[in-house]
């Protein structure tokens, strides 16, 4: 956050200390700052009972969260869930729903369960053996398009196509491209 934001510790002082010491009215400070009234207030009580320090940030994690799953259900999703049941299976048996079992289990356990396997990368034996080809078409144009002009109105009809033939040697990756003007069996090979 920077120095200067509406709800820094900085900003905090300073509408405090114009209440406090300059007695500005809490309404007036409310409106030239753009922050509400209760909030102000709220401030002034920290001020109150603990100084400038007070006016930090605080945690904004609640202290209590009365709904969260308890910690023996958990363990108990982790340990069946990774000895191989089925999510669906263990909100059954411990009578959860499957989106709180799914959650629990991508949380407690996902990096246990949700292994990549590694990529298996082929590779031909010998040069020449294997070569990967690929035609691209590409549009002609025979005046400059709308990005140089600006003008969307005119366009290029009919300018025809180039294609780009691509070959790829699979064991060497020696590659090699040419603009040819089709894209038929004879020009590929």
């Amino acid at each position: 956050m920077h120095k200067n934001a509406k709800s820094c510790p900085h900003s905090r002082a300073v509408i405090v200390k114009g209440h406090l010491e300059r007695g500005i009215s809490v309404a007036q400070l409310s409106e030239c700052h753009q922050v509400s009234a209760s909030l102000i207030y709220r401030w002034l009580r920290r001020y109150k009972a603990g100084g400038e320090a007070a006016l930090k940030m605080g945690n904004s994690r609640p202290k209590t969260s009365p709904r969260q799953t308890p910690r023996w259900q958990e363990n108990a999703v982790k340990a069946l869930v990774l000895g191989g049941w089925e999510q669906r299976r263990v909100a059954e048996t411990l009578n959860l729903p499957r989106s709180t079992v799914s959650v629990i289990s991508r949380r407690v356990c996902g990096h246990l369960l949700y292994k990549r396997e590694p990529v298996v990368r082929y590779e031909y034996d010998a040069v020449g053996g294997l070569i990967h080809l690929d035609i691209k078409r590409v549009a002609r144009f025979d005046q400059p398009g709308h990005r140089v002009t600006g003008n969307r109105s005119q366009q290029s009809k009919r300018a025809g196509w180039e294609y780009v033939h691509v070959c790829v040697d699979d064991y060497s990756r020696w590659s090699y491209a040419e603009v040819l003007p089709d894209q038929k069996a004879t020009s590929a090979a």
